[in-house]
């Protein structure tokens, strides 16, 4: 839909025929961009539908199966965000999707980190609850009291300024006397 058929069609919604004197022009103005943006909130709409199964489709592609195998070879199985056993590759954009350059634009990411980077919740984590445990152990980059934080996954000691200092150690359960040595 352009402007014109969105004054067309405002022209209409006020009770205007075409060739009409219009009084209210604001009104009318205001009700045509309405229309028009309306319209183009619904042609985006079915824009992202059609580009999510497109997307879907080429998930199931042999050429994405290779790559997908290419990608987690390249970075050794290994999350680029925490370091656990990746099972995921993510687009870090859409842009060069099924371009020589794809490649180049993802990592292998576990399931957890690809759920937290799409904001999804991993069901288990809505399930089971995670336990922080304040301790006597200190950050090595701000000095503030670490906290260990347990949940099925494992333990992980984090700062309690973790977005600001970025301090964390993950590690499975029976990993964790190895993490022992942080400064008390």
């Amino acid at each position: 839909m352009d402007w014109e058929d969105a004054m067309d069609e405002a022209r209409k919604e006020l009770g205007y025929s075409k060739d009409e004197y219009v009084e209210d022009w604001d009104r009318l103005v205001d009700e045509a961009h309405d229309i028009l943006e309306y319209n183009r909130e619904e042609e985006y709409q079915e824009f992202c539908i059609e580009a999510h199964y497109k997307y879907k489709d080429y998930l199931k592609s042999d050429r994405w199966k290779s790559l997908r195998k290419e990608i987690l070879n390249r970075d050794n199985f290994k999350c680029r965000d925490c370091g656990c056993r990746a099972e995921a590759v993510h687009h870090l954009t859409y842009e060069f999707l099924e371009t020589p350059y794809e490649k180049e634009h993802c990592i292998s990411i576990c399931n957890n980190c690809h759920g937290r980077r799409h904001n999804i919740i991993p069901k288990i984590e809505k399930i089971e609850p995670k336990i922080n445990i304040h301790t006597k152990k200190h950050c090595p980059n701000c000095k503030k009291e670490l906290i260990i934080q347990i949940n099925i996954h494992g333990k992980a000691y984090y700062c309690p300024d973790y977005h600001k200092c970025g301090y964390l150690i993950k590690f499975k359960l029976e990993d964790y006397k190895q993490f022992e040595d942080i400064e008390e």
